[in-house]
């Protein structure tokens, strides 16, 4: 049984309050708050955006830039003001490519570290 790693980041993206775990015995994903410790199930991890604008900004060549956007890593409204002004900066596009290297990175560390299999390629049903 192979983990898409596609589908588990799209999962690790979510914006569900309840923990979700992946159960090794099905291969499926299921949300609960309340799941009994058993060891065929996973629990996933949730992405940490800041940590990824973080990483983002820590990579920038442009020191100036960097201090600007350092600048608003302490405001409330940060995610809505980083994503303003790498618009304005035209790095959009650059941000969101490193977002899904980074994210895609995390997903497969996160099946290695629980000894499961992935694969990269997406499903795509059989035409009838």
């Amino acid at each position: 049984m192979f983990i898409q790693i596609n589908k588990l980041i799209s999962i690790m993206e979510g914006f569900s309050k309840q923990k979700v775990f992946y159960d090794t015995s099905t291969g499926t994903f299921l949300q609960s708050d309340d799941l009994k410790m058993d060891p065929r199930y996973v629990s996933v991890t949730k992405f940490d955006d800041i940590k990824i604008i973080n990483m983002y900004i820590d990579q920038l060549s442009d020191k100036k830039l960097r201090r600007t956007m350092n600048g608003i890593l302490s405001d409330d409204q940060l995610i809505a003001k980083f994503h303003r002004l790498i618009n304005e900066k035209g790095i959009y596009n650059d941000f969101i490519h490193f977002s899904q290297e980074v994210k895609q990175e995390a997903a497969k560390e996160w099946c290695n570290k629980n000894n499961l299999k992935y694969t990269l390629k997406q499903y795509k049903p059989q035409q009838q």
